[in-house]
């Protein structure tokens, strides 16, 4: 699933947008595959696709806990901050089974 991150600095966005990948996903979780090195223990906000008609702009913070395949750009990270609507979305692509679980 396409998303972009911003990596995040005393809450202050560091950068433009970088384009990354979810390619896991658990209630509290994710693996993403992103387009630049990120440290542990980085802040980071994932911005998805707006749903057509939707009124919440789908972000959710979260933090990066350790890399998975450095090679690959592949961080598993935790989510710090989620809003109803998107945590709902995310169980919903959860529950499709097309990604891989975290548990």
């Amino acid at each position: 699933m396409p998303v972009h991150y911003v990596r995040l600095s005393d809450k202050h966005l560091d950068e433009t947008m970088q384009p990354a990948a979810l390619v896991g996903l658990s209630h509290r979780r994710a693996v993403i595959e992103a387009a630049d090195p990120l440290p542990g223990y980085t802040n980071i906000m994932l911005r998805f696709e707006e749903k057509t008609g939707g009124e919440e702009t789908p972000e959710l913070y979260a933090k990066v806990i350790r890399p998975l395949d450095e090679a690959e750009k592949r961080y598993l990270i935790h989510f710090t901050s989620v809003s109803p609507g998107l945590r709902e979305r995310l169980r919903q692509i959860e529950r499709r089974g097309g990604k891989p679980r975290l548990d």
